[in-house]
């Protein structure tokens, strides 16, 4: 019993220590890649929104996309229905904000039954675009987009041989609740490799209406029931560039419950499986992880019953590791989100993570 343990433990603690380094790689290799800004290089663009419910954050996000540092862009905003709350909301922040005129607001025409409604959104906001339009941006109703926000997502297109520009997302919650951080801590690992393989993001997502033409990315949606799950697959024929942009990465600060977690988690890992040949890694680390943490943890009780000291010695130093290297993962990551917020020129469209208590 005291090999069985010895071997639970090292696996446990060896997956800790991964999960550490792999925040450190993060931290250093990924965000402090910071890509410039090229002010220049501004083509006319249009950014899709998508919007079914009140989203608490939805006024925000409209009044973030009409204020950015942007000359040569408008907003399509396609909302499912007139009575749905948020048609009207769009409209008061159309109203008051949209000088410019940037901010077009639809309703959703005939939506297809092959594809889920966001995608018909998406399809029905590209047929109505203006015949100048090169770039165009995806992002979800729960973006809080700074000044800079369309600039650091287009920038990268100026290279020909990049496609795609995405970022993520950090769940921040306002309060303490259990799903909200359940969210949260999830996310915190998720992040990570997301950012390292540059998985395409829907809540900010860029790319040239030619080359989206060019690989059929709007026949996929018509038949897809989630929008940024087939860009990777469908741009692989141009063998361009999918490049995460750390600066894309947009805190939210939604609260959630725990039922709530319990379907939003399986729904992306599902995602995930139908859209990623990355999974399985992420399938075999999840047997690995929970194996190793219940095996440890079994075997110590059993060594305590058996009087085999040693072997609880190990199992619990193991235990205590696997919590101290996993907490100082999410620090580091949390510590990295700070940081890329630290370098926006903002405040008040900013919610500057504090110190974790």
């Amino acid at each position: 019993m005291l090999i069985a343990v010895s071997i639970s433990a090292g696996l446990l603690i060896a997956l800790s220590m991964l999960h550490a380094l792999a925040a450190k790689y993060f931290s250093v290799c990924i965000v402090n890649g910071k890509r410039p800004v090229d002010r220049e290089f501004q083509p006319r663009t249009t950014v899709f929104l998508s919007i079914r419910g009140c989203d608490p954050s939805l006024e925000k996000n409209l009044v973030g996309l009409l204020q950015q540092d942007y000359e040569n862009y408008n907003v399509i905003a396609v909302v499912d229905h007139q009575s749905d709350k948020a048609w009207s909301i769009t409209h008061h922040v159309k109203s008051e904000f949209d000088t410019e005129h940037r901010l077009r607001i639809l309703e959703l025409d005939e939506p297809l039954n092959s594809c889920s409604l966001k995608c018909s959104a998406l399809v029905q906001a590209i047929d109505n675009l203006d015949d100048d339009v090169e770039v165009i941006v995806l992002v979800d109703a729960d973006v809080v987009p700074h000044r800079e926000w369309l600039l650091q997502a287009t920038s990268p297109l100026a290279d020909p041989y990049v496609g795609v520009v995405s970022g993520n997302q950090w769940f921040e919650p306002s309060n303490r609740h259990s799903g909200s951080l359940l969210r949260s801590l999830w996310n915190a690992g998720a992040l990570v490799p997301t950012a390292a393989l540059a998985n395409p993001w829907a809540g900010t997502c860029a790319m040239r209406l030619e080359d989206v033409r060019r690989v059929g990315l709007i026949e996929t949606w018509k038949e897809s029931i989630v929008d940024d799950g087939p860009i990777r697959k469908a741009f692989e024929p141009l063998d361009k560039q999918i490049v995460f942009n750390p600066e894309l990465i947009m805190v939210n600060r939604e609260n959630c419950t725990v039922s709530y977690v319990d379907k939003y988690v399986p729904r992306m890992l599902r995602w995930s499986r139908m859209h990623e040949k990355t999974f399985v890694n992420t399938f075999i680390h999840m047997l690995l992880l929970v194996g190793s943490l219940l095996g440890t943890i079994g075997l110590t009780v059993a060594c305590l019953i058996s009087g085999i000291w040693w072997g609880v010695v190990i199992g619990l130093i193991a235990l205590a590791l696997n919590v101290v290297l996993n907490v100082s993962g999410y620090i580091i990551v949390r510590d990295s989100i700070r940081r890329i917020e630290s370098r926006r020129d903002e405040i008040k469209h900013q919610h500057y993570l504090g110190h974790l208590s």
